[in-house]
């Protein structure tokens, strides 16, 4: 055997060995982290709310943080651009007589304006809102009342953080064939506490002798 076919050899040699650790490999199937503006107020900063809340928004998504106060009207069109979802960590009484009329004069109502006609999701937290039951005057209890109506027909939810930790926390994700679709064959496939294999994704492993990995919870 001449010089060149042993080097052809060789490097045939480790082609097939990168080829074969390649697919030794373990993988995890990734998604992109959806990315969340969340709006505090100087009054209410997401770290007023349980560590547990926030730790639990960072670990399932990419957080993007903005004060209320310091909101520029000239970052509004680059933000609905850039975000899946928006959360307030709280609502003035004047916030919410303008989204339930309709009404943008200032950056924040505007940002959400836009949210709201790009469709994308929005969420008042209530931890700290103003409860209506606190008002004085019946008669502006009542319009309140009727505002957050108005505000939840319009697509916005209104919840507690307690409420939306424990959504997180119990969310399952569900892992289709199409994602396994992607895996070479005879991978190792590691998934989390709250991934779920679609039926289609379990033949799709079967057909590819892929073994699935669960990892444990903490």
């Amino acid at each position: 055997m001449d010089e060149s076919e042993k080097i052809k050899q060789l490097i045939n040699q480790i082609v097939s060995e990168l080829l074969k650790q390649k697919k030794e490999q373990p993988v995890s199937v990734i998604k992109k982290a959806k990315r969340v503006l969340i709006i505090e107020s100087e009054k209410t900063p997401l770290n007023k709310f349980s560590n547990q809340f926030e730790q639990s928004l960072a670990q399932k998504y990419e957080l993007i943080k903005k004060n209320q106060e310091q909101l520029q009207e000239t970052e509004i069109d680059e933000l609905i651009l850039e975000i899946d979802q928006v959360i307030l960590t709280n609502a003035s009484l004047s916030l919410q007589s303008k989204l339930a009329l309709g009404l943008g004069d200032c950056p924040l109502s505007l940002l959400l304006q836009e949210a709201l006609v790009h469709g994308i999701p929005t969420i008042i937290l209530a931890d700290y809102l103003v409860e209506t039951s606190q008002i004085q005057s019946d008669s502006y209890q009542r319009l309140f009342i009727k505002y957050q109506r108005i505000i939840k027909e319009h697509g916005i939810v209104i919840k507690k953080s307690k409420e939306l930790f424990n959504g997180l926390v119990n969310k399952k994700q569900w892992i289709t064939a199409n994602e396994i679709a992607l895996l070479n064959e005879r991978q190792h496939l590691v998934i989390g506490q709250n991934d779920h294999l679609s039926y289609s994704a379990k033949e799709q492993l079967k057909q590819k002798k892929i073994q699935v990995i669960k990892t444990r919870g903490d």
